[in-house]
């Protein structure tokens, strides 16, 4: 329960169920549920509420009900089946009532749910038609400029990615640019601010079994460990013990 400002529409949120008509999109409750709001009412001030609401049955009338506070009881309002109507409802009250709870509900069992839309409380006994609640527009602005905010941070912040044979000049770069060394089979460097330093993977940002005998071109220059090594001519060298191998002799010099 929260408060329904007079002269404005107030968000009807939280519903687990909800169905969609005409592009909007209710909140759906049947009897034995409801949702309410409280609000300040003055003796002789004329109040009139309003709610859209949707019938989604296919064949059954349903009965909205609205509690108007503690003295004026209830407002019922039948709504035909696949119905979308405003249930409006003016009245007066005879005494002050601080707090008044003005409660949305089906009225009985034998009713269908309805979805139920934002309700709007305004003074006078006419209703203008729904328009957003100043809070709501001021949270919608105020979520339009963080948007706009971090749209323009992420912007601001593009990182650019090059290709070059050469290193690239620093001057205008930002932090996490990224270069690919086209002419060192692609090896790929970040600039860290002032330099640019490599970045090479870690054995556990590759997927394992995803490099195969089929992608391996070259073994020049392979080190594993100081224990097993390719020098740039092709030649092997390796430390400990070669077994389960089988020697061809082909030819000497």
């Amino acid at each position: 329960m929260k408060n329904l400002l007079i002269g404005t529409k107030d968000k009807v949120d939280g519903f687990a169920n909800k169905v969609t008509h005409n592009g909007l999109t209710y909140g759906l409750f049947g009897y034995g549920w409801s949702f309410s709001f409280t609000v300040d009412l003055k003796a002789g001030e004329t109040y009139t509420v309003s709610v859209p609401v949707f019938n989604p049955s296919e064949t059954d009338t349903s009965q909205a009900r609205i509690v108007r506070g503690q003295e004026l009881g209830n407002y019922l309002e039948l709504v035909q089946p696949r119905k979308a109507t405003t249930i409006t409802n003016t009245f007066t009250p005879t005494q002050d009532e601080e707090g008044a709870t003005i409660r949305f509900l089906v009225n009985g069992s034998q009713y269908p749910a309805l979805g139920w839309y934002y309700p709007m409380l305004q003074k006078g006994n006419i209703d203008t038609g729904w328009t957003p609640a100043l809070e709501d527009v001021q949270t919608e602005i105020d979520s339009a400029k963080e948007t706009a905010s971090t749209a323009k941070t992420t912007a601001d912040g593009k990182n650019t990615v090059i290709y070059s044979a050469s290193q690239p000049s620093t001057a205008g770069r930002k932090v996490n640019d990224v270069w690919f060394d086209t002419n060192d089979g692609y090896k790929m460097y970040r600039f860290d601010g002032s330099k640019w330093v490599a970045a090479q993977f870690g054995e556990n940002a590759i997927v394992a079994h995803s490099i195969t005998a089929n992608h391996i071109k070259s073994l020049l220059g392979l080190n594993v460990n100081d224990q097993f090594i390719v020098d740039a001519n092709g030649n092997v060298k390796f430390a400990g013990n070669l077994e389960g191998a089988s020697y061809i002799r082909t030819s000497f010099r």
